[in-house]
């Protein structure tokens, strides 16, 4: 009975694998701030590619346009102190994201590999099948945790000009892509208490 689990095992790794794959192919935002200042609606978001700053007219007549930024991390119009901090921080998350894909591939040929043949992979593909279901988990908690840490936390203090008005103190707030890599981590640690009851069934 135990290898009942590996069909939850592999469905909860491949929910994690959506997710992921969500995060690497959308420009979704993980942190984002709205507001008004005087006359207008302030919208700014922060994802894995850049920023974006939006300021719209709540009337009719305006000293100043509607108007809209966006920037990559890299470009030289990015010239906020988040800039080199998020720019580091994207690539490492990216490049963990990428991994996380290796992780649950690996797996799950392993796993389809344990159904088919009802066995087994021996001890070493066992150990390997575990070793990706958590190195999965890990390094997506690691992707989301700096966010955190060494992004969503440098936007305290900043000021943004809208004609002769100071928009002060934007402080985004989680967001929707910050959300998704704490759902596909919730995903894969949920494969691994699958992928632990199954082993520890054998055992007995």
């Amino acid at each position: 009975m135990r290898w009942t689990l590996i069909y939850p095992s592999c469905f909860f790794s491949m929910l994690s694998l959506i997710a992921i794959i969500v995060l690497l192919s959308n420009d979704m935002a993980w942190s984002n701030d709205e507001g008004t200042v005087g006359l207008y609606k302030v919208h700014f978001a922060v994802g894995l590619n850049g920023w974006s700053f939006e300021f719209n007219c709540r009337q009719e007549e305006c000293p100043t346009p509607d108007s809209k930024e966006t920037a990559d991390y890299d470009s030289d119009s990015c010239r906020w102190h988040f800039c080199e901090p998020c720019r580091k921080t994207t690539k490492h998350i990216n490049a963990m994201l990428k991994a996380c894909i290796a992780f649950i591939a690996i797996y799950f040929m392993l796993a389809v590999g344990r159904v088919n043949l009802r066995n087994r992979g021996g001890f070493f593909g066992k150990l390997i099948a575990v070793f990706s279901s958590v190195l999965n988990y890990v390094t997506l908690v690691a992707a989301w945790s700096i966010w955190l840490d060494r992004c969503n936390n440098k936007f305290d203090d900043m000021n943004y000009m809208i004609g002769d008005i100071r928009v002060v103190s934007i402080k985004p707030q989680l967001y929707y892509g910050f959300v998704v890599a704490v759902l596909a981590s919730t995903s894969a640690v949920l494969c691994v208490i699958a992928e632990a009851l199954m082993q520890s069934r054998k055992n007995k």
